[in-house]
């Protein structure tokens, strides 16, 4: 079963790996500038842990472009050039890392994948520095929460 997300909500995304506790969120390097680098950090009130679900291509129904309240539709949930396993938010574009497909653990989680690195790659987390990372298999780290937070207001 895939993902279909309500198009006017912010999500936060955890895993079973770090638990509730720690959310997937944007390293602030740069303020609205951030290189896009990916973290797992404490669960709070912080805009780059506020995740949007865009359909993408426009028009799709199962697959979507992600991007935070922190730095914007602008930026999107990639993978870094031809490295097919480093995540990070990207100037969006017409790219094929950054079309993803969540589907059904099974469990109420949801593995992520993208259309670039394939649907046997899904996005985990490193167990012993917790940064994320795309890897196959089926891992504790690959299991996704989406969690709503708040509407989006004004579009």
């Amino acid at each position: 079963m895939l993902f279909y997300p309500l198009l006017n909500c912010w999500y936060r995304l955890t895993n079973l790996w770090t638990g509730e506790a720690l959310s997937l969120d944007v390293v602030n390097d740069n303020g609205t500038h951030s290189s896009g680098i990916l973290q797992m950090s404490a669960t709070g009130s912080y805009s780059g842990q506020y995740w949007r679900f865009q359909p993408f291509p426009a028009g799709s129904t199962t697959t979507y472009a992600l991007s935070t309240w922190f730095l914007g539709e602008g930026m999107r949930l990639d993978v870094y050039g031809d490295i097919k396993t480093e995540p990070r938010l990207a100037l969006a574009g017409q790219y094929s890392g950054q079309v993803w497909t969540m589907t059904s653990w099974g469990d109420g989680t949801y593995m992520f994948t993208n259309k670039y690195s394939g649907s046997g790659l899904h996005l985990d987390v490193y167990s012993d520095t917790e940064r994320p990372f795309l890897e196959g298999g089926d891992h504790i780290g690959q299991h996704w929460r989406i969690t709503p937070i708040t509407p989006i207001v004004g579009g």
